[in-house]
């Protein structure tokens, strides 16, 4: 229900502007669950912390790193796809290294969105 809350900001035709956007502080609460939550719930969480628009928040940082690297050799290929754009907005040498891995992936889809990934993170 959380992640339906963003369709405003969304494209085409957003309701509001990024400029409305709550802060990353308003998740700091989320990011301990990342730790207790089966999967379905890591996904929507997941879900939830690619929408933030920077993710070097230590608050976040503690509970998404790990989560993040593990989805980033998960053998589901749909993971390692979304997890692309999370890892890019991350300013840390391990986060950047498991980018790096999925830009070479075996996949296809999970090469090309790391690439798009590294190269949206680079204009930001």
């Amino acid at each position: 229900m959380i992640f339906q809350c963003f369709w405003p900001f969304r494209f085409p035709y957003p309701a509001y502007s990024w400029e409305a956007f709550p802060t990353n502080e308003v998740f700091y609460p989320l990011a301990p669950l990342l730790e207790q939550a089966d999967s379905d719930m890591q996904d929507t969480l997941m879900s939830i912390f690619a929408e933030l628009p920077t993710l070097d928040d230590a608050d976040i940082l503690e509970h998404l790193l790990p989560v993040t690297l593990q989805w980033s050799q998960h053998t589901d290929v749909e993971r390692r796809r979304r997890v692309a754009s999370l890892l890019a907005r991350m300013n840390m040498g391990s986060a950047q290294e498991a980018l790096g891995r999925l830009q070479v992936d075996t996949d296809p889809l999970v090469r090309e969105s790391a690439k798009s990934a590294a190269v949206y993170a680079r204009r930001a």
